[in-house]
């Protein structure tokens, strides 16, 4: 059976339907591996941000989320005006600034320090 890709990725259909006949499997990528998780406030929220918005240049696709459509990264970075997915003022206020322009220069620098410090690879306690 083949998916519905909501996403528009790339041969995310083939890639399901390629793996589920290798592993003799009849559901949907990956799941039952994705779980919701209650995040914390503060610091906690912030790695978790930064680490999910590199997901994509661990993958070897792009050098910067900038650079894939999608990130939260482009979200946080340049505010849609219709269609917004991110309440961004519930994001600044869990996230402790005084307004959003700060978080938003706040998370750019964290993204940036994390590619300049590890290169953005990934953590082991994240998965």
């Amino acid at each position: 059976m083949l998916y519905p890709n909501p996403f528009n990725y790339p041969d995310t259909g083939r890639t399901t339907q390629e793996y589920n006949h290798r592993k003799k499997r009849n559901e949907v990528f990956g799941q039952n591996r994705h779980h919701a998780t209650v995040l914390e406030t503060g610091e906690y929220l912030e790695r978790c941000m930064v680490y999910i918005d590199l997901n994509m240049g661990r993958t070897g696709m792009i050098n910067h989320p900038a650079q894939w459509k999608w990130s939260g990264y482009n979200e946080i970075q340049k505010p849609r005006r219709k269609n917004i997915l991110i309440d961004y003022e519930a994001l600044r206020e869990l996230s402790g600034f005084e307004s959003f322009e700060m978080f938003q220069s706040a998370h750019k620098k964290w993204i940036n320090d994390s590619l300049a410090n590890d290169g953005g690879k990934r953590k082991s306690h994240w998965t």
